[in-house]
């Protein structure tokens, strides 16, 4: 998959079509909105209704949404192709929620080296004799 394909609503490296984000309609769209939605779609982008230099993108984008309102056309292929769907979103969601706690994991992890950097500078000044010069900083 090239790199503009990554970039298109609804492309992922694995090859799954997000139907929903490329037909610019959320998951909870009727049928007679996805059925709109693909219309508008085909009309905008239909290959006989471009400049012929822009053709080749036109067909393909064309195919594009053809295939992504053939997922969710039907009730019964569209309700597997949602369990699919909110699978991956699911496992997404998962993925950042990991991120997220990764980058707070490492944020605590900084603030308990700078305690342990404050308590052995503190432990080095009581050896010296130092700690009890009234300095406040390091509380």
């Amino acid at each position: 998959m090239s790199r503009g394909d990554r970039a298109r609503p609804g492309a992922a490296e694995d090859g799954f079509v997000d139907a929903y984000a490329v037909l610019g309609v959320g998951p909870e769209a009727t049928q007679d909105e996805l059925r709109a939605a693909h219309r508008a779609l085909v009309r905008r982008h239909h290959p006989d209704l471009v400049p012929p230099d822009q053709r080749p993108e036109a067909t393909r984008r064309v195919q594009e949404i053809n295939v992504a309102y053939g997922l969710v056309r039907e009730p019964a292929a569209r309700e597997r192709y949602d369990e699919v769907w909110h699978l991956r979103h699911a496992a997404a969601l998962t993925a950042q929620a990991s991120r997220a706690l990764g980058e707070v994991d490492r944020s605590a992890a900084a603030r308990y080296e700078r305690l342990l950097r404050r308590a052995g500078q503190w432990a080095a000044r009581v050896r010296s004799g130092t700690a009890g010069s009234g300095t406040t900083g390091d509380r």
